[in-house]
């Protein structure tokens, strides 16, 4: 079975430097973002690596308890691949990170 390391950032601003300053050999395979997150938002971040050549093929996500349309638009416009409304239950919770898993190129079976 695949194993991941899970990096995680306090806000958009650490997103932004973390993303910038990710070496070539350990780049993410999946960015996940919150619409609000503090500093700099998620929209704010998909731009900044929207034209950016070492993330084009990287999956970015926006996970959010946020269903507006208008969020969900501008999200998609910016370069998300995907906007996911964050369940309120463990068992939807699980099938969606299943599925952010396959979005890195991992089969999951279980």
């Amino acid at each position: 079975s695949a194993s991941f390391i899970l990096d995680i950032v306090p806000d958009g601003r650490n997103a932004l430097e973390y993303l910038d300053k990710a070496p070539e050999h350990d780049r993410p395979c999946l960015i996940i973002l919150d619409y609000n997150m503090p500093e700099v938002t998620g929209v704010e971040v998909l731009h900044h690596v929207k034209d950016d050549d070492r993330y084009k093929n990287v999956p970015k996500v926006v996970l959010s308890t946020s269903s507006a349309p208008q969020y969900i638009e501008k999200c998609l416009e910016a370069g998300a691949d995907k906007y996911i409304v964050k369940p309120n239950n463990f068992s939807d919770l699980v099938t969606i990170a299943k599925e952010m898993l396959e979005l890195c190129g991992t089969k999951v079976t279980k």
